[in-house]
């Protein structure tokens, strides 16, 4: 039988486990994290003297299903942004320099708690560092994931789905992913600043440096309240500098104007009373 050696995925111990951490002051707890995550939270790329038919990887283009022990996974609608809200509470958004995230759909019919989790961007065929997590979406029964990727050229791109070998399941994104990539949007945070506590408005002063489009994503939190806390997003074309004000739906006491926290991903803001 004809031995070749072949690129295959694994994944370190511990690489899918852990809490999920915040994102403004370290970037490496986050479930998104930048490439400077720490070795037990990253997946390696492996070459062994295998048989090709026992390690091969399952490979799909993007919107084809893929049928498994449980039920089916399908991966669709991939787009990319420098920003995105995750499906937790403690600091949602996620935003690091030097990198962006491939969004994804996810329609399945698994009972696995941590399906958002097991997605990884492979860079010619080298997986990202990070790892993956679900997306804030308002709709419970759809599954969308985030997986964060470098800011970088690269010839070929997919996402893997990992599940131990030899099941791993590679989706291969099309080039327009991979254009999108090299070019990323850079949010210049210049002011956040309240208003009066009559109308309790926030008003952001936002820049974009870099040379695409993209979206501002923030989380204002009300201190007082522990799960009182409002998404704010807004638009900033390349080259432009915005400012905009917005009333966050944040549950307050008529009686008295709470301080706010308001967070971005790669800073934060307190307010008080007074702005």
């Amino acid at each position: 039988m004809s031995m070749r050696r072949r690129t295959v995925l694994a994944v370190v111990a511990g690489g899918l486990s852990g809490c999920l951490g915040r994102s403004d002051e370290a970037e490496t707890n986050s479930p998104l994290t930048s490439a400077n995550a720490t070795a037990n939270t990253t997946p390696t790329v492996v070459d062994q003297g295998h048989d090709e038919e026992e390690y091969a990887l399952i490979r799909r283009s993007v919107g084809e299903s893929v049928e498994v022990v449980g039920g089916t996974v399908t991966v669709e609608n991939p787009r990319v942004r420098k920003s995105v809200v995750v499906d937790q509470h403690t600091s949602p958004v996620a935003m690091h320099r030097g990198v962006q995230f491939v969004v994804v759909d996810v329609p399945h019919s698994l009972r696995d708690p941590d399906l958002a989790s097991r997605f990884r961007v492979l860079r010619d065929g080298a997986p990202a560092a990070g790892r993956s997590a679900a997306v804030r979406t308002g709709a419970p029964e759809r599954l969308t994931v985030a997986a964060p990727a470098p800011s970088l050229s690269v010839d070929r791109l997919g996402l893997a789905w990992v599940r131990g070998l030899p099941d791993s399941i590679v989706w291969t994104l099309p080039a327009s992913i991979g254009e999108r990539l090299r070019h990323e949007p850079v949010f210049v945070v210049h002011d956040v600043a309240r208003g009066t506590e009559a109308d309790l408005t926030v008003t952001f002063d936002v820049e974009n440096t870099g040379d695409r489009d993209g979206r501002f994503n923030a989380v204002v939190r009300n201190t007082a309240a522990a799960d009182a806390f409002d998404v704010v997003s807004f638009d900033v074309s390349a080259g432009e500098r915005l400012a905009t004000t917005t009333t966050p739906a944040v549950e307050t006491d008529p009686d008295r104007a709470p301080p706010l926290l308001v967070e971005w991903g790669t800073g934060s803001r307190r307010l008080g009373t007074d702005g």
